[in-house]
């Protein structure tokens, strides 16, 4: 039941994550930057790109720099770690849990009294 519950979690986090950015920044040589581009393809020495829903061709000597534009994915990878590392703390914590007995046992039953 807890292992149905975890993949669960985890099938339920992996679908909420975006769908990967196909953004590109595009520096051209007259010093002209393109934003927000989506490649298309190659042909020849030219390259395909859309921009709002336009399609147009670049040579690719014109082109300078290509860069990804986008958000940095270090949080996203962060969330996942979260998620994988109290996936896999519950599957081993769970089975083996036992009672604290002593002198400075804490019941969670009787709201965290000693």
């Amino acid at each position: 039941m807890k292992i149905r519950n975890v993949l669960l979690l985890l099938f339920i986090a992996a679908n909420a994550l975006p769908a990967q950015n196909n953004a590109w920044q595009v520096k051209l040589a007259g010093g002209d930057v393109l934003s927000n581009v989506a490649l298309q393809n190659v042909v020849g020495d030219s390259l395909a790109i859309s921009q709002t829903g336009q399609t147009r061709r670049i040579a690719v000597d014109a082109i300078v720099e290509m860069r990804r534009a986008g958000k940095s994915k270090f949080w996203q990878g962060a969330g996942i770690g979260l998620l994988a590392g109290g996936a896999t703390g519950s599957l081993i914590a769970g089975p083996t849990y036992e009672e604290s007995t002593g002198p400075f046992a804490v019941d969670p039953g009787r709201g965290g009294q000693w």
